[in-house]
């Protein structure tokens, strides 16, 4: 029996909720709505149908909503706890007091996930597969996916190319770079837009040959496998050395009472650009500044290694999309002209 809020007045199978229109066996959400504004967006995938809740609810009732949905096969699709970061819902205490045996595939994508965080649900919900996938609004669907059973073993990637897509890493020239090395992510396939509508200029910069310049950094190795670095406007540059947000915050937020975190580059006279973290902890954390340049320091080379923390009470500025957004951290430094 399905808890009220999945309730509807047609069967399982057809049911297709309110704000939800239909087309063919597909159900969609209406575009221009932020669903997750002030709560959770549940959203789950049953063996036949969709079952979507209108309204966001509290991490509890969600939770409790979820160990009902135990019949049939049930894949978790997604669940966003906003505005406060998802790895906040496993610091709960609760957490564990509730029966999620059930939970078996869980999808994630939109923003890097901490490796700390990946093994942190493996320890909580051993029996939950998760996987991820990399995309855009110009790619329509995901470009990459992670196999089944790869996450672990491939953590800092977000899995292969699917099989009508074409991923090639690309240099600032235009050429194809090797496997392993890194440059900007270009996508190509059936399912990517042909450009920008009454927008010839963003077109004409933005794709090439069928090829979108994503404007994300990363690599693909001899496997497949796409790693993702930053974003090239985020990328920061020290003294010539280039540094990667991603490889520094998963260091970061390995760190015991880390909830947050984020680098940014300083300007500096002299290199250019200085590294700068922020850090959200959780409550009762008792860090210090000193404390993460050390953590630091034994997994990072020296210049990667953050010489100033900012320390942050509230969860770091996201967009409604889920994404950091490094801008408005840039502007809580002084002198920031960001």
């Amino acid at each position: 029996v399905l808890p009220p809020e999945l309730r509807t007045e047609r069967s399982t199978r057809d049911r297709v909720p309110d704000g939800c229109s239909e087309v063919g066996d597909r159900r969609h959400r209406p575009a221009g709505r932020d669903w997750a504004e002030g709560g959770v967006d549940e959203f789950v995938v049953l063996v036949a149908g969709v079952a979507e809740v209108d309204e966001p609810l509290p991490i509890d009732r969600l939770r409790h909503l979820l160990q009902q949905l135990n019949p049939p096969p049930i894949v978790l699709n997604q669940i966003v706890n906003r505005p406060k970061h998802p790895r906040d819902s496993l610091l709960q205490p609760e957490f564990g007091q509730h029966d999620l045996s059930h939970w078996r595939v869980g999808g994630y994508g939109g923003a890097p996930m901490p490796v700390s965080t990946i093994d942190t649900l493996a320890k909580k919900l051993p029996k939950l597969i998760l996987t991820n996938a990399y995309g855009a609004t110009e790619s329509t669907s995901p470009a990459t996916i992670m196999p089944v059973g790869d996450t672990r073993a491939h953590a800092d990637t977000v899995g292969v190319t699917v099989p009508c897509g074409d991923i090639r890493i690309m240099d600032d020239a235009g050429g194809e770079v090797p496997p392993g090395e890194t440059g900007e992510i270009w996508i190509g396939g059936p399912m990517m837009v042909k450009g920008y509508w009454d927008n010839p200029e963003a077109t004409a910069r933005e794709f090439t040959g069928g090829y979108w310049h994503s404007g994300d950094l990363g690599s693909k190795d001899a496997g497949g496998y796409v790693r993702i670095f930053d974003r090239k406007k985020d990328m920061l540059n020290r003294g010539g050395f280039k540094i990667y947000s991603v490889e520094v915050e998963n260091v970061l937020m390995a760190l015991d009472g880390v909830v947050e975190a984020a680098i940014i580059g300083v300007p500096c006279p002299v290199l250019g650009e200085r590294v700068h973290a922020f850090v959200h902890a959780s409550a009762g954390a008792a860090l210090e500044a000193e404390a993460v340049r050390q953590h630091c320091a034994a997994q990072l080379a020296d210049y990667k290694v953050p010489e100033s923390v900012t320390f942050v009470d509230t969860p770091l500025p996201r967009n409604a999309n889920g994404k950091l957004m490094k801008r408005l951290l840039r502007e809580q430094l002084p002198g920031s002209s960001a």
